[in-house]
């Protein structure tokens, strides 16, 4: 009988267990939709405006001149700032190991690390002192973006890295997300320029007109590319906590559902194992009555 109490216990435990991840996977839903929503917005936006950098970079032919456009001689020499975007909670899956890893695959001497999110906080401090770090809530705010990006940029701008990337998890689908390293600072033009040819260049020479001058635009348009690049970072990491949770709570939920039909497999054999025991006792002793 004890063994029944017990397996009875453990299947109301489980049961329990089973309608908790079954409702963390909804709400893991729910969210993931939103946030997909914002992420796809907001790709098609950092798209336009890498559009929009290409046009003003391939009207330019002389040489770009701007803080966040310079380069060091040797992109060895200087330290390396690791801006990493983990999750606040846990429960999804081997999202968050994967982005430890990741992080480390170029980590070295001269490599130091800032963390959005609280996550990856002990591993990363095992390399290192944290330089930063910002909580990361469920809808990132335009002054906490501001925050972030004045205390990186001051920092780049000092001279205290001279160069700065982005460790994030980039959204694909529900069920695959991977771990990407995106540069955010130095910003090269080279880059935008590739994507353009010359007759291009010719022809949106007659479209543009600076005012009150090219650094002036510079000015306004770098600033707001590198805080978009950390919005489309941010999203992209919490379309992807949210997918991974979904598909861990709904994997618990099954393994959940199975364990309680093998419990309930068990506890009816013993049951009826019990039963029989008992049935035996009692014709045994009618049997006794009988023979006196």
């Amino acid at each position: 009988m004890s063994n029944l109490r017990s397996i009875r216990y453990r299947i109301r435990s489980v049961k329990s267990t089973s309608q908790i991840t079954k409702a963390m996977q909804m709400v893991a839903a729910a969210k993931m939709k939103k946030a997909q929503k914002k992420t796809q917005i907001s790709r098609q936006y950092l798209q336009k405006f890498e559009d929009i950098l290409g046009d003003v970079f391939a009207v330019r032919t002389q040489k770009f001149l701007h803080p966040f456009l310079k380069k060091v001689d040797n992109e060895n020499e200087g330290k390396h700032l690791f801006l990493v975007v983990s999750t606040e909670r846990g429960l999804c899956g081997s999202l968050n190991a994967n982005l430890l890893r990741k992080s480390l695959e170029f980590f070295d001497e001269n490599s130091q690390f800032s963390l959005i999110g609280s996550k990856l906080k002990t591993q990363l401090s095992r390399k290192g002192k944290i330089d930063s770090q910002w909580l990361l809530a469920d809808s990132i705010k335009n002054e906490e973006l501001e925050e972030i990006f004045d205390k990186i940029s001051k920092q780049f701008l000092k001279g205290e890295y001279t160069k700065v990337s982005l460790v994030y998890t980039h959204f694909f689908n529900v069920l695959k997300q991977t771990p990407e390293i995106k540069p955010l600072l130095p910003i090269v033009p080279a880059d935008f320029l590739s994507k353009k040819t010359e007759k291009d260049s010719n022809h949106l020479s007659e479209l543009f007109l600076f005012e009150p001058h090219f650094s002036g635009v510079l000015d306004t348009l770098l600033p707001l590319y590198i805080k978009s690049l950390l919005r489309q970072a941010i999203l992209e990491s919490q379309s992807s906590e949210h997918s991974a949770r979904m598909v861990a709570m709904k994997s618990a939920t099954d393994n959940a559902h199975n364990l309680i039909d093998e419990l309930t497999l068990e506890y009816n054999k013993l049951r009826q194992a019990a039963i029989t025991q008992e049935l035996l006792e009692i014709a045994t002793a009618m049997s006794t009555l009988e023979q006196k």
